[in-house]
């Protein structure tokens, strides 16, 4: 299997995070909820591995450049998980009212300055010795293949705010680690009918 090459690998999953967040928009804003819904989903499953690849292995690595900034993007991770889990019950409606998707589409909209901010952290990233690069492209390949959707890493797996960079296996993690954090649960994006375990190969 080929290296992945974990700055290259986040600049792009950043651009597909903008461009579903501009198709969640529009579609928010015109109302067409089945549409609506596709795009979540797809944004639920992209941006899960993504975050947690950032929580558990990219930001504890850069705290050494800018340990406030990291900080400030942690609190925008809460904001992103509120914005998807009010969305998704509002699409769960059959047909959401005129204000209803205008306040969510301008709440999805707002996370792309997140995905710009974000994205800042590439050009420190690439300062990063080759040995940490490497450890950081087998982080992001493992949580890529584990693909837990974001809702469900959330409720079930995310790391307590204060408890990141407590480093246990190949992430940090924090103490103690239950069954259900360690690959005991299958889990299931709201969105789709795919299962993912999180004990697959």
């Amino acid at each position: 299997m080929a290296k992945l090459d974990p700055i290259a690998e986040f600049r792009e999953d950043h651009r597909k995070i903008r461009d579903g967040l501009t198709e969640l928009t529009a579609a928010l804003q015109a109302k067409d909820v089945e549409k609506a819904r596709r795009v979540l989903g797809k944004l639920d499953e992209l941006v899960g591995p993504h975050f947690r690849f950032e929580e558990e292995a990219f930001y504890p690595t850069l705290r050494t450049f800018s340990g406030k900034y990291v900080d400030d993007l942690l609190k925008e991770h809460d904001k992103a998980i509120d914005m998807v889990r009010s969305c998704a019950d509002l699409l769960k409606k059959p047909n959401p009212s005129y204000e209803e998707t205008y306040e969510a589409a301008h709440s999805a909209q707002s996370l792309q300055a997140y995905v710009s901010n974000c994205d800042v952290l590439a050009i420190l990233g690439e300062r990063l010795e080759p040995k940490e690069l490497k450890k950081l492209g087998k982080n992001l390949a493992a949580v890529r293949k584990e693909g837990v959707s974001l809702l469900r890493w959330a409720e079930s797996i995310r790391i307590p705010r204060g408890t990141q960079g407590i480093i246990v296996g190949n992430f940090p993690r924090s103490e103690p680690i239950s069954q259900d954090c360690r690959g005991q649960k299958t889990f299931k994006s709201p969105f789709t009918t795919k299962v993912v375990s999180s004990t697959e190969k």
